[in-house]
């Protein structure tokens, strides 16, 4: 009788043990493949928004065809024969990742300060006919830039608009503003200036 207890009770228990384990497994794999069709749909990708155009502190530029004499400022690749020219230079590098990464020399024939690195991007609302931009983000700023000592940067260029550049005041205590561009031609860099929009 005992034994008929025991072997009853010992079939109970492996059924019980059974019927929750069938139920673990097959929450379990609902969970996974609940999970697995998340990771299967693509992430939805956002463009990033405007900064308000009520928000008095957001720079609106309007791009122009001027580019600043050479003497003034100018842009090129930052090359270690060109970087050996100066006993010393400052460099901001945007990203670790350095595969698609571009040095970029800034060089000035006078002192400028309050030096900025800019984020900027297109903006699709402007008046048809000019190019215009925002100031998105500063993503590096120097209190100065000498002839003696440049900037180098590391940066991407991302799509066929400018997404980078740089302002500075100069010695008339003008704001200045230029992007960086990337010739469709050869390869070269080129500053093209952006000015104030007048609606800013």
């Amino acid at each position: 009788m005992k034994r008929t207890k025991l072997l009853l009770l010992s079939l109970s228990v492996i059924a019980m043990l059974f019927a929750g384990g069938c139920a673990y497994t097959n929450a379990h794999n609902d969970d996974l493949a609940s999970s697995s069709e998340s990771a299967s749909q693509s992430p939805e990708t956002t463009k990033p928004s405007a900064p308000s155009t009520d928000d008095a502190l957001v720079e609106k530029l309007t791009s122009t065809d001027n580019a600043p004499d050479e003497s003034f400022i100018s842009a090129g690749y930052a090359t270690e024969q060109l970087l050996e020219q100066y006993q010393s230079y400052d460099e901001f590098n945007e990203s670790e990742d350095i595969e698609y990464q571009v040095k970029v020399l800034f060089k000035v024939g006078t002192e400028v300060k309050d030096v900025r690195f800019l984020e900027i991007f297109f903006d699709e609302n402007g008046e048809s006919g000019d190019v215009n931009f925002y100031v998105n983000r500063i993503l590096y700023s120097k209190d100065k830039v000498s002839p003696e000592k440049p900037l180098v940067v590391g940066t991407v260029f991302h799509g066929d608009f400018p997404t980078r550049g740089i302002s500075f005041v100069d010695e008339n205590n003008t704001t200045r503003y230029y992007s960086l561009n990337m010739n469709g031609r050869d390869g070269s860099l080129i500053l093209l200036e952006l000015v104030p929009r007048e609606d800013a």
